[in-house]
């Protein structure tokens, strides 16, 4: 089985099909789309207080896609969540308001925020 997993992640990058820095596979759970849990939590946690219908069951249970993401808008505060790999923000395009501080963020992969078309404040 280990052999097996191998083989299909040396196929995913030989044929480029790999996410690239900020942008995770069009469709999974919050915990596979956000690498890092506490994203995760917090993206979970607006679609909770916004009562998005299509919300998960939880960040490891239930499916949702890109263009459900992006459908994410308004403020998102992410202060005080402990998070350090903001990949995969970048699927949250329509959000107009990001505050980020608080956390352990060290390093921003180069364009981590051009997706972000409708922000205007990050804080």
């Amino acid at each position: 089985m280990k052999r097996l997993a191998m083989i299909a992640l040396a196929a995913v990058l030989a044929l480029g099909l790999a996410p690239t820095p900020g942008r995770a596979a069009a469709t999974g759970t919050l915990q596979e789309l956000f690498p890092d849990a506490r994203l995760a939590q917090g993206v979970y946690d607006k679609l909770a207080a916004d009562g998005v219908a299509w919300r998960p069951a939880s960040v490891s249970a239930g499916t949702v896609t890109d263009a459900q993401l992006a459908t994410v808008s308004g403020h998102l505060n992410l202060s005080n969540y402990g998070i350090a790999d903001l990949t995969g923000i970048g699927q949250l395009s329509a959000i107009t308001g990001l505050s980020l501080d608080g956390n352990a963020i060290t390093a921003l992969p180069a364009g981590v925020f051009d997706p972000l078309t409708a922000l205007a404040t990050l804080n």
